[in-house]
């Protein structure tokens, strides 16, 4: 065997597997309140029922999330843990836990 495509390939594996990660794209609401639906964006934005439009970003390699609304009012989640069904944080120690919605 061609030890460049040995190479070539185990770097292709490496790469898909890091890639595997959950994501925060698409519908979560609170546990108990499907009716409160927030939706996170590609783009950075999120949309909450009923709230005006905000932007969010990933710090710390994922282990936080700050969410800001109209520009001015910044809420930080801390110590995120995200899998594909389920986000969990806290804030100012209150523990937040939202659940991916379904369509």
């Amino acid at each position: 065997m061609n030890p460049r495509f040995f190479l070539v390939a185990l770097l292709l594996v490496l790469i898909s597997s890091c890639s595997k990660k959950p994501e925060i794209i698409g519908k979560w609401h609170p546990e108990g309140e499907p009716g409160k639906v927030t939706e996170f964006f590609k783009d950075g934005t999120y949309t909450t029922s009923g709230k005006p439009p905000g932007t969010y970003e990933l710090l710390d390699d994922g282990k936080r999330i700050k969410l800001t609304v109209l520009g001015a009012f910044t809420f930080v989640l801390d110590d995120l843990e995200l899998d594909s069904e389920k986000l969990r944080g806290s804030n100012q120690g209150e523990e937040i836990r939202w659940v991916r919605a379904k369509n």
